[in-house]
């Protein structure tokens, strides 16, 4: 069997453009597609599911089932999350060289040296995330329904896709267009922030499955 194909693009010392990054979270997307439909086969009934002895009492293959084809396809299941597993380390690595350096440690440590300024705390909260995208307009018993999406919501991130790993609005969005597309059958984790007059910003995560149509709902660039 050949090596896979995301290592096509692979060196001891990666530089990646943004367009190779968003190539390796297509791959990504489609690895993940492909352990999905090899789980659910090895789940259907009258399976063994992916952990299941193969043998029988008496240490003899199982009758009941193929333990060819069971044991090829768990055996590529393995190499795909090994696969997945580099992908996303590849993914993460890639995109911190690519975003713009932050603040040297002797910077950092010169400003940490007045401690005296109430201002200068490192117990200070966190900023919440921000938001890349807004739901426009959300098709009724699709994934983004599903979801609880509402027009409205400011969506953080699904899947990889967030102004975390890739901090241009526009470039997010069509890293967004990307994942989508090659994640279409997957289960995917959808953080979005949804705006109350009584509680304020309030932040929601949930998984859910990518059907045929992807994510059913109209994404428009956010407008702060």
């Amino acid at each position: 069997m050949g090596r896979p194909a995301f290592e096509k693009m692979r060196g001891d010392k990666e530089d990646l453009t943004r367009a190779q990054v968003l190539e390796l979270i297509d791959q990504k997307a489609r690895v993940e597609a492909e352990m999905k439909a090899i789980v659910e086969a090895l789940e259907a009934p009258g399976m063994p599911g992916v952990t299941a002895r193969l043998v029988d009492d008496e240490g003899f293959p199982r009758s009941d089932i193929d333990v060819h084809l069971v044991r090829s396809q768990r055996s590529r299941l393995a190499v795909l999350r090994t696969d997945s597993e580099q992908l996303l380390a590849r993914i993460e690595a890639s995109l911190h060289r690519l975003l713009p350096p932050g603040p040297s440690e002797s910077t950092l440590g010169d400003v940490r040296e007045p401690t005296s300024s109430p201002h200068l705390q490192s117990d200070s909260p966190p900023p919440p995330p921000r938001a890349f995208a807004s739901v426009g307009s959300v098709q009724s018993e699709s994934a983004a329904d599903r979801a609880g999406l509402r027009p409205g919501d400011g969506l953080i991130s699904l899947g990889t896709v967030c102004l975390a790993t890739i901090p241009n609005e526009a470039e997010a969005m069509e890293a967004l267009r990307h994942y989508i597309r090659r994640a279409r059958g997957s289960v995917v984790t959808i953080e979005f922030r949804r705006r109350s007059r009584d509680q304020g910003d309030e932040i929601k995560s949930i998984e859910v499955e990518l059907g045929n149509e992807g994510l059913g709902c109209h994404i428009i660039p956010l407008v702060n």
